[in-house]
């Protein structure tokens, strides 16, 4: 008996697989002449876009098989897949973007934009809200007084306490799918096509090189998370107290030895 091909789901329409589906599934050899010629149309249409100027260059996975290799590259997609209605649907984003589909990735504030391959080139964009000031002031708190400096906090080198807060699915950096706004042109209904999935697939692969972007895309400073704690430190212990209590009172959870480099292993 011959392997049962997997159902398709009724609320997601898989739109490079629209010939198969409605031409015969068994049919493999039509459905690999389909497959061909939409490949080969793709690949001129590229080829005329880069003679035009575009630079279109595939975002690829720097790790091999893995989608990210470090800290801010695997926390944002372990983000992605932590919401329930992506779940099911970025499979096929993880091997359009291990294929080389998404190309020309852009991120700013704000903003997520990519040209990506599918039966056609379709353009993308992701539109992300800027991180709520209180949560932002929220979080820098919680986290004061223990990031050494912006190279330890981009590097991902933080105690545990600084990775649950920064990654907390409710109150840390990453958005949650009611704070982007998903657009693709291709003709897929579904919220997040194949298309948008591997293009934030590849927003983590681009934050393995240039952790800074996370901070960019949400509106914010990383360096208000070191540089903050270390200002108010400084202001407590030298402006004019009402009292010592006071003063001990302003100043605690502050890791001072830390925060002025004294102390510790000689």
């Amino acid at each position: 008996m011959p392997a049962r091909r997997p159902s398709f789901r009724d609320d997601i329409v898989y739109e490079d697989d629209y010939p198969r589906r409605f031409a015969g599934e068994d049919d493999d050899g039509a459905w690999k002449a389909v497959r061909s010629r939409q490949q080969e149309a793709v690949a001129k249409e590229i080829e005329k876009r880069r003679e035009s100027g575009e630079a279109l260059r595939p975002e690829v996975p720097a790790h091999g098989r893995n989608l990210s290799g470090t800290f801010w590259g695997q926390a944002w997609n372990r983000n992605l897949m932590a919401y329930s209605d992506y779940d099911s649907r970025m499979p096929r984003g993880r091997t359009c973007f291990r294929s080389g589909g998404v190309m020309d990735l852009k991120i700013d504030r704000g903003t997520v934009s990519a040209v990506v391959a599918g039966t056609r080139i379709y353009e993308v964009r992701i539109s992300v809200a800027p991180l709520d000031e209180e949560r932002w002031a929220a979080l820098k708190k919680r986290c004061q007084g223990e990031i050494g400096g912006l190279v330890e906090l981009l590097s991902g080198q933080l105690s545990d306490h600084v990775l649950r807060e920064v990654t907390e699915l409710d109150r840390g950096l990453f958005p949650s799918p009611q704070e982007m706004k998903l657009s693709c042109s291709c003709p897929d209904y579904a919220g997040l096509c194949k298309h948008l999935a591997a293009t934030l697939y590849a927003v983590g692969s681009r934050l393995d090189d240039q952790p800074a972007l996370l901070f960019t895309l949400r509106g914010v400073d990383p360096s208000e998370m070191v540089v903050s704690g270390a200002t108010e430190a400084i202001a407590h212990l030298t402006a004019p107290a009402e009292s010592e209590a006071a003063r001990v009172q302003a100043l605690e959870g502050v890791d001072l030895s830390r925060l002025f480099g004294i102390g510790g292993e000689s």
